[in-house]
């Protein structure tokens, strides 16, 4: 009971430069999504395809690209120290992680889904985590 207390406390973030993407299983095809919230144990999504029932895993794949810097973001930058600061438009971060849905429930556009990550390599935690971290950075700039 004391992991899913601190689990639940696990911080939370709105997400604006995710894109993602998945399926109920490695033979079926991709299906649509919008990422909620994410946490490094569990992720919320819309779902624009088929609905799994509670319990069922899912196949994830997460994308986060870079995005092009408004001037005042910039400058902002250049104030900190990195002017030389430059992203690829181009270049995108991506990890494919599997989900086990908890919750499920159907809203107007889709179903709307709580999903625990299933046990991630260290790789796997190490990539989401940056993505997270990443996540914040670009949201407070």
């Amino acid at each position: 009971m004391k992991l899913t207390s601190n689990r639940r406390r696990a911080r939370r973030r709105a997400l604006a430069v995710w894109t993602a993407r998945y399926r109920l299983d490695a033979s079926e095809p991709w299906a649509s999504c919008r990422v909620l919230d994410i946490s490094e144990t569990g992720i919320g999504l819309e779902l624009l395809g088929p609905s799994p029932s509670r319990g069922t895993r899912l196949i994830v794949e997460l994308q986060q690209r870079d995005l092009a810097l408004s001037t005042e973001r910039q400058s902002r930058l250049d104030e900190m120290g990195f002017a030389a600061l430059e992203l690829d438009k181009h270049d995108a971060i991506s990890a494919e992680l599997h989900a086990v849905v908890r919750n499920s429930v159907e809203t107007t556009d889709g179903y709307r889904v709580g999903a625990e990550f299933a046990t991630l390599t260290p790789l796997e935690r190490s990539v989401l985590t940056l993505l997270i971290e990443r996540e914040a950075v670009l949201a407070s700039m």
